[in-house]
């Protein structure tokens, strides 16, 4: 039996026909003029049996089922791209869009491109995306690679090996010899490596003493964090054609660093990896964000690094692993290199 405007306004009846339901059959309900049914006026009835009587409310779903609801979809989407590796530019975009939905397009364009030219893949974890909160208060968003996908690019390249027990802690005498001095306020890590043909390279790390670190709850430490540094470091040198340049590392075994869509749930979560988010807001900004000066020649270059770090030529030519500045191809990357080493600071 319909319900009428006599004891319903028309305007309670149209809220009440999009949150409520037949209780008898649980069809719709709609709004029609009663005359059919000798009333000259509006009249709340069953879509499906004008005869059923009652009504009830519509089930609404929480945010968390919603929010659910959008994870399970979006799984389903991107299932097909797992444990593949060669992915193309849009194949990487359409998943590096799921997860990472408030990553700002120049990200997620860079992410597809690394992922498609070096056959990497967002859903092992090989690359993910992370934001930091800059000076101005805005978001920045910026790309990094796992260590483990820097370890697989550098397999496809050649054999090579780790020596003298590295990555470890730098001693007090192998800071002074690259740095000049003993990094007190920091964790330092030296990575050695030599490939198959005979060909060594070192790589330094460091990490600020003061500064946090991610996933700390699940085993990480900021020695760690130097470890990793010094190894990409070191995997830079030794196969110079094979990384991504300008591109930061993270530790995917303690760190997932997938974006928090904001339910609480971790929605954004990739599957089959550890629960838990990269909290970037307090982040570091890489430096492999900061614009990079221009350089004309090594003298430049070296009076640069000792005007910002206060570090002569012949601890700039250490880091870079060189003995003449008449070796150094490119002095932006060295200048990367130099940044790299003492954390941007």
């Amino acid at each position: 039996m319909p319900i009428y405007d006599t004891t319903m306004t028309k305007e309670t009846m149209q809220h009440v026909e999009d949150t409520h339901i037949c209780s008898v059959c649980g069809a719709g309900l709609s709004i029609c003029w009663g005359g059919s049914y000798g009333h000259e006026g509006w009249a709340l009835r069953c879509g499906k049996d004008f005869s059923h009587e009652g009504i009830e409310r519509k089930y609404m779903p929480t945010m968390y089922e919603i929010a659910q609801g959008v994870k399970e979809m979006n799984e389903k989407a991107i299932a097909q791209y797992n444990n593949r590796t060669q992915l193309t530019r849009e194949e990487a975009s359409t998943i590096l869009s799921t997860f990472w939905p408030r990553a700002s397009d120049e990200a997620r364009l860079k992410g597809a491109m690394i992922c498609s030219m070096y056959g990497l893949n967002p859903l092992l974890n090989h690359v993910a995306l992370m934001s930091f909160k800059n000076k101005t208060g805005g978001e920045d968003w910026i790309v990094a690679l796992e260590i483990k996908a820097n370890r697989i690019l550098a397999r496809r390249s050649g054999s090579y090996s780790y020596l003298d027990m590295t990555p470890r802690v730098m001693t007090k005498e192998e800071q002074v010899q690259v740095f000049g001095e003993e990094l007190t306020d920091r964790y330092t890590a030296i990575t050695k490596l030599k490939d198959d043909d005979g060909h060594e390279a070192n790589g330094y790390g460091v990490w600020r003493k003061e500064d946090r670190v991610y996933g700390a709850d699940k085993g990480n430490t900021p020695q760690n964090m130097a470890n990793i540094r010094s190894e990409r470091q070191a995997l830079d040198r030794l196969f110079p054609d094979t990384m991504p340049q300008s591109v930061e590392v993270f530790d995917g075994e303690y760190t997932v660093v997938n974006e928090d869509t904001g339910d609480g749930n971790g929605t954004g979560e990739i599957p089959d990896t550890t629960p838990s988010l990269w909290d970037s807001e307090d982040a570091t900004p890489p430096v492999a964000q900061e614009k990079q000066p221009e350089f004309k020649n090594p003298g430049e270059l070296m009076a640069n690094c000792f005007g910002k770090y206060g570090i002569g030529p012949s601890t700039v030519l250490a880091e870079l692993n060189l003995d003449s500045a008449t070796e150094i191809k490119n002095l932006s990357l060295a200048r990367q290199t130099i940044d790299h080493v003492y954390g941007g600071k």
